[in-house]
């Protein structure tokens, strides 16, 4: 894919592990790969607990042939952008570095793979409420809030005004007190958050989605939000 659908106004930002060795695709333009580890902070209420985390990444380009070379283990932080293709929403890496080896900060999981102990996985995001929150309570009594947030993508040179892409979908789940103040928002509202990432695992389709835990959202303005 030449020019991917990625998301407008949309930064996650990552230090993590290779879980296992990358993959470089056919002709060294494209890469694959997983990062792994664990939340060094934890967002919300006592409900959320984003705990370890797997995260499927890729590139494009002369970082592909870069990134598609590393060994399991290696420990990367950089910045990565949402990314939307046929096997749904995933991270393109625009910007990476390796950390310094620690092997006292790896971690080997029970299938093969490594994480790291310190790891972290968040973002920030803009874009519209897809449809009303929707507000419940856990086991425990603590208020969850789960919406879509729909991001705009990013222009892309064959779009045109009659032919722009629809909007990449991404769920939230909000905890404790600031759930039930999110649960007010209406549909439509364009807002700014920013958590933890996670992959929630949807029981009825066995797929895993990407969730942001948010742990701080503001409403942006009705008539003039951007400046």
């Amino acid at each position: 894919m030449s020019h991917p659908t990625t998301a407008h106004a949309a930064t996650v930002e990552f230090t993590a592990a290779l879980v296992r060795s990358s993959q470089l695709g056919q002709g060294g333009t494209t890469a694959t790969l997983t990062l792994g580890g664990f939340h060094t902070s934890r967002t919300g209420g006592s409900g959320s607990r984003p705990g370890r985390f797997y995260q499927p990444a890729g590139a494009y380009g002369p970082l592909a042939a870069r990134l598609g070379t590393l060994s399991a283990g290696e420990v990367l932080t950089g910045t990565a952008a949402f990314h939307l293709n046929q096997t749904g929403l995933t991270l393109l890496i625009e910007e990476v570095a390796r950390v310094a080896p620690d092997p006292a900060r790896l971690i080997n999981d029970n299938g093969g793979g490594i994480l790291l102990r310190d790891g972290w996985l968040g973002t920030r995001a803009r874009g519209k409420l897809m449809s009303k929150p929707h507000l419940m309570r856990l086991e425990d009594d603590t208020p969850i809030c789960n919406a879509t947030l729909g991001m705009t993508p990013r222009r892309r040179p064959e779009d045109t005004p009659e032919n722009r892409p629809p909007l990449i979908p991404i769920e939230l789940a909000v905890y404790g007190p600031d759930a039930l103040r999110f649960a007010a928002l209406e549909a439509g509202r364009y807002l700014v958050v920013s958590g933890a990432l996670q992959r929630r695992l949807i029981s009825a389709s066995k797929q895993r989605r990407p969730r942001i835990e948010v742990d701080h959202y503001e409403a942006l303005h009705l008539e003039r939000a951007l400046l």
